[in-house]
């Protein structure tokens, strides 16, 4: 089963946005201000005297607002930097699960089963505590594929308290919908019809570029967008080129 989620974050203030942007737009134009040339960085390797005064001389042209551009930008290098040794320290296999809260399992578990096409791999009552506070719960597992590092869906109703919260809207903060990898999207948009679910957005007619997934350019996916039958958005897509 392949599977991608969306979340909508924002920037965080404190890296100044705007400016980080235009540090990395004006970067060229900037240059001769804030960066050394290759001749300069060669000249600090032959007469270093010579080129720390250069060095001295550009810090005391900086003005304000081009400090304030290399802060910011610095400040994204770091976060760059600190990704990528994180991503080589804790290397993702995969993405494990979705969990999902509903209120009514009986009334959403065949949205998954007859539309989404998942089977049921476990259907148990279980107890565990977090935090200090035992839950138990309906847990069903839903899987396409099974494997030790296959993603897998599970649907989550709470018997020791009242559910809580509502379906989040599309594109606000936090994961708002969750997307599926399928093969023939017009028989996804067929059964969704026949169950009654209400369609957000109906399959495209023409593909959207691959590049707008963040993938290399030249391919082409339709898209739809439903909801479940509690509200929670559900996002198909089928490569089409």
């Amino acid at each position: 089963m392949n599977v991608f989620i969306r979340v909508a974050a924002p920037w965080p203030s404190s890296w100044g946005r705007e400016s980080t942007i235009s540090t990395i737009r004006e970067r060229r134009s900037l240059g001769d201000h804030l960066w050394p040339t290759p001749i300069q960085r060669r000249h600090k390797r032959s007469k270093k005297g010579s080129a720390t005064r250069c060095c001295h001389l550009m810090r005391e042209q900086r003005s304000p607002a081009l400090e304030q551009n290399l802060e910011s930008r610095t400040m994204l290098e770091h976060a760059y930097r600190r990704a990528r040794r994180y991503r080589v320290r804790v290397p993702v296999l995969n993405v494990s699960h979705i969990a999902i809260g509903v209120r009514q399992m009986d009334d959403v578990l065949p949205f998954w089963t007859e539309v989404v096409g998942l089977h049921v791999s476990l259907d148990s009552i279980e107890e565990f505590t977090v935090g200090g506070e035992v839950i138990r719960r309906r847990g069903v597992y839903l899987r396409e594929t099974e494997g030790p590092d296959e993603p897998f869906v599970v649907l989550d109703q709470q018997l020791t308290r009242a559910p809580a919260g509502s379906p989040k809207p599309l594109f606000e903060r936090g994961v708002h919908h969750v997307g599926f990898w399928v093969d023939d999207l017009d028989e996804v948009w067929g059964r969704a019809i026949e169950a009654g679910i209400t369609i957000v957005s109906e399959p495209t007619a023409t593909g959207s570029d691959t590049a707008n997934f963040g993938e290399p350019p030249g391919g082409s996916v339709r898209g739809m967008i439903v909801r479940d039958p509690e509200g929670n958005a559900i996002q198909f897509d089928e490569r089409v080129g």
